[in-house]
């Protein structure tokens, strides 16, 4: 191993954890709790294991790698064993991981950095989306390579990522015991880091491969505690407390609460292609945030301004008129509207 290419921060002991929950050996992947033990034995940091199956504790629980475990006696989900294995973390920086993941330093090391330097950053992986609260779908999905700088998004992907342990202790951030065994924890963590003035972050770590469902692939039916149920009735079950939680916490919180990032997002390209004088563009992805998230004052401003560019008249007319229904008194909609008419 090369040193020069190591991060110090790594080097220095009990900086960080590795916890993986371990339910089996991943039968629908070609990677599984075996090969990521190999792959962490190149990366130094406490590795805790959250085994929810006693036969596979039985067999890997004296593994030389692993420094701390706690074996259940049965599968207690995805939310449950991420807590327990956070209880057991002792150092500043978490990493959680799927059984079926393969990981390089690489990503470790870049994962670490934009956590240090990323603002009020909670949480940092290397995917994750923009998700419409309404509909339970993502607007936009995140893949690996599909981006090349930070991007703060509305959640992070649950089969890698890296938490600051101090900001979430501050703000009593865990993950939510109730959508055991799985789904919905992703988006919810998202939601408590928002609510706590909090940020989550995807970063262009690409140095992982990682197959989708490695298990629940394999699996028609889920056991967990003394349940069996398919994938689709748990994320059916799910999505319910998910969407009861949430609408009764925002009534409580500003209007815009559950709206998501993708529009600051999709502001933040239109001043790209501002940039980039590239107008017509511009136009049409406000177009689509008017679609989405509606029509309010700047923006519309700003859709006045494109279409005098692009000498649209009709169009600046048309917007023009719905800044003074919404504001009959914007004096600067009335100049620029008498001057369009008087050109007509």
């Amino acid at each position: 191993m090369k040193s020069e290419n190591f991060d110090p921060k790594i080097k220095k002991k009990n900086s960080i954890s590795f916890i993986v929950p371990v339910l089996d050996y991943s039968p629908a992947s070609q990677y599984n709790i075996k090969t990521l033990i190999e792959d962490l034995r190149e990366i130094e940091g406490e590795l805790i294991i959250i085994f929810n199956n006693q036969e596979v504790a039985n067999e890997l629980r004296k593994e030389e790698r692993i420094n701390h475990s706690a074996v259940m006696s049965c599968n207690v989900g995805v939310s449950r064993a991420w807590n327990i294995g956070l209880n057991i973390c002792r150092t500043p920086t978490a990493f959680i991981l799927n059984s079926d993941l393969h990981i390089k330093r690489g990503s470790i090391i870049k994962i670490i950095k934009y956590l240090d330097c990323l603002p009020d950053a909670a949480m940092i992986g290397p995917q994750g989306s923009f998700f419409n609260f309404h509909t339970l779908k993502d607007y936009m999905y995140f893949d690996k390579n599909t981006f090349d700088s930070p991007q703060e998004v509305d959640a992070v992907s649950g089969f890698l990522f890296a938490l600051n342990m101090d900001l979430l202790d501050q703000k009593g951030i865990k993950f939510d015991n109730q959508y055991t065994p799985c789904y919905m924890e992703e988006w919810d963590i998202g939601l408590q880091i928002k609510r706590a003035g909090l940020k989550s972050y995807i970063v262009p770590a690409i140095e992982y491969d990682h197959e989708w469902s490695g298990s629940i692939r394999a699996y028609r039916q889920i056991k967990f505690y003394d349940q069996q149920l398919t994938p689709n009735e748990i994320l059916l079950k799910n999505q319910k407390k998910f969407k009861e939680k949430w609408t009764e916490i925002a009534k409580n919180l500003d209007d815009t609460f559950l709206q998501s990032k993708l529009k600051e997002f999709a502001l933040g390209q239109v001043e790209k292609n501002i940039i980039s004088n590239n107008i017509s563009q511009a136009a049409s992805i406000l177009q689509n945030i008017f679609h989405e998230f509606g029509e309010d004052l700047n923006s519309l401003s700003r859709m006045v301004q494109f279409q005098l560019q692009l000498n649209n008249l009709a169009e600046a007319k048309k917007y023009l008129i719905k800044i003074l229904n919404l504001d009959k008194t914007n004096q600067e909609a009335l100049i620029v509207l008498k001057k369009i008419e008087e050109l007509e």
